[in-house]
């Protein structure tokens, strides 16, 4: 099956970006690094995966296909249901080898897919972008496309506050001037936070893969996504670069106590059963106070957190 002849392309004619991905808007503009990130949003994230491969390896790469773990038959089976669910989400295409083969763009890398069990649903798909080729009957290995990557290309200091997370917790709680009022926190997974990141349709063709076969008869197909991936050596750093700045932009507006728009998804995050904590005195009555957004400082910064990262999507 082949699902599209090109690549979904960032920008349209109107020059705004045609996906749902990241793109930033409102109060984010106004963030030092904002217009770094509308460059994002237009142009993709600079990428640089080194020499383009040679025919022989891209062949080779073909041949050797996805990693071990993906060719397991419910592995496979999972693989290419969330392949094709990014197909009609927009993220990626699927195209045969068959086809590809004969015109191959200058870019083009492949790497195994691997699936690795997950506890929110069968397997988590990785692109395994360390893996060094080898081309059998050689000596050697070729470097892997982060062996290859500039890493210069994105930016470091968006990562300098990984790890501080608990200890500004253990601060925040240390330091809270009303002891008698519990804390209501919430924790946000970003679903496929770095599909969220584009890449232009001529580096999507580095982070390409040899979808898993269910049956030998299948046809060989390559998945090329227009995202970052699970796996690259730079996806963090710019993925970083986006939550980081929203985090920015939040604090900010709590500080100057600026007043924000209802973020859509709020009564969903804010919708929990209270019957879930009655070993709290007088639990019905402190969280009613904490759930009214208008008179608590904590569900204030909530508010402007959801807001901030609204500002990042496009609507």
């Amino acid at each position: 099956m082949e699902t599209s002849s090109q690549p979904p392309t960032p920008t349209t004619c109107d020059g705004l970006p045609k996906l749902k991905l990241m793109f930033p808007q409102n109060d984010v503009l106004q963030h030092p690094f904002g217009t770094t990130l509308r460059d994002y949003a237009f142009h993709g994230c600079p990428v640089d995966c080194g020499p383009n491969w040679s025919k022989e390896q891209i062949e080779q790469a073909v041949q050797d296909g996805p990693n071990t773990s993906a060719r397991d038959p419910l592995a496979a089976k999972c693989c290419r249901e969330e392949a094709l669910k990014k197909v009609d989400e927009g993220f990626c295409r699927i195209v045969n080898w068959d086809n590809l083969k004969h015109n191959i763009p200058p870019t083009l890398k492949i790497s195994p897919i691997a699936a690795i069990p997950h506890k929110s649903w069968k397997y988590r798909m990785i692109l395994n972008l360390k893996y060094q080729l080898k081309i059998k009957g050689k000596q050697g290995r070729f470097p892997s496309v982060n062996d290859a990557t500039d890493t210069e290309l994105a930016p470091q200091h968006s990562m300098y506050e990984l790890g501080n997370v608990i200890p500004r917790i253990i601060w925040t709680l240390a330091t809270a001037p009303d002891k008698d009022i519990p804390f209501l926190m919430s924790k946000v997974d970003l679903k496929d936070g770095f599909w969220q990141m584009v890449v232009s349709e001529q580096d999507s063709y580095n982070f390409a893969y040899v979808l898993p076969k269910t049956k030998d008869s299948d046809p060989t197909q390559i998945v090329i996504p227009n995202s970052l991936q699970m796996g690259w050596v730079n996806s963090l750093g710019f993925f970083c670069a986006a939550t980081e700045t929203a985090r920015d932009v939040a604090g900010t507006n709590i500080t100057n106590n600026v007043k924000t728009e209802r973020q859509k998804f709020e009564e969903l995050i804010m919708n929990f059963l209270l019957s879930k904590f009655q070993w709290l005195d007088n639990t019905d009555e402190k969280f009613r106070h904490l759930i009214d957004r208008k008179s608590t400082r904590l569900n204030s910064s909530h508010a402007n957190i959801s807001y901030a990262v609204f500002c990042l999507k496009k609507k």
